[in-house]
């Protein structure tokens, strides 16, 4: 698994989604509204870790996983993890599990949004470009409203149609 875009030496990527978009979009009103209540958060394929600054702003403790790519701010306060996110065992949860341009990756995508849902205690969050819906792109194209459907969950969506990205808030309802 490796994602579309190469690092810059300050570990920021070369392609449209650089942090500064992140900043004006994901982490900002009204996505962030969805985002404020909670306090851990697990990004999966976090990549070198660059969206770990963004999280730390709002969050209280910060997780990624990635299976591929070593942590390139090693100096933040995060626990970074160099492994495969549908093998590791996790020993807690999450307030928040977050897929930012990495949901497409995975094969079994239903697989892989159920251990999702097991660490997620309150919500999902799935950013992806919008032509990952698009029945017509091969292996990683995904319909997500039918995965949802499948666990009886549904989203919330925001489109940002300059360059096609996809963010998905799902809410998860958990058995006490």
């Amino acid at each position: 698994m490796s994602g579309l875009y190469s690092y810059t030496p300050t570990g920021d990527v070369t392609g449209a989604r650089r942090l500064t978009f992140y900043q004006s979009t994901l982490f900002s009103p009204p996505m962030l509204d969805y985002l404020l209540p909670y306090s851990s958060v697990l990004d999966v394929g976090v990549g070198n870790g660059r969206h770990y600054k963004l999280w730390l702003e709002h969050f209280d403790t910060v997780w990624g996983i990635d299976k591929s790519v070593k942590n390139h701010f090693a100096d933040l306060p995060v626990t970074h993890i160099v492994s495969d996110f549908e093998t590791y065992e996790f020993n807690r949860t999450f307030d928040v599990v977050a897929f930012i341009c990495s949901f497409y990756l995975f094969r079994n995508k239903k697989k892989i949004f159920s251990k999702a849902l097991s660490l997620a205690d309150h919500l999902i969050v799935i950013v992806d470009d919008v032509k990952w819906e698009d029945r017509k792109c091969g292996s990683s194209c995904y319909n997500l409203d039918d995965i949802l459907s499948e666990f009886g969950l549904g989203r919330k969506r925001y489109i940002e149609r300059k360059i096609g990205t996809r963010f998905s808030f799902i809410q998860v309802k958990k058995e006490l």
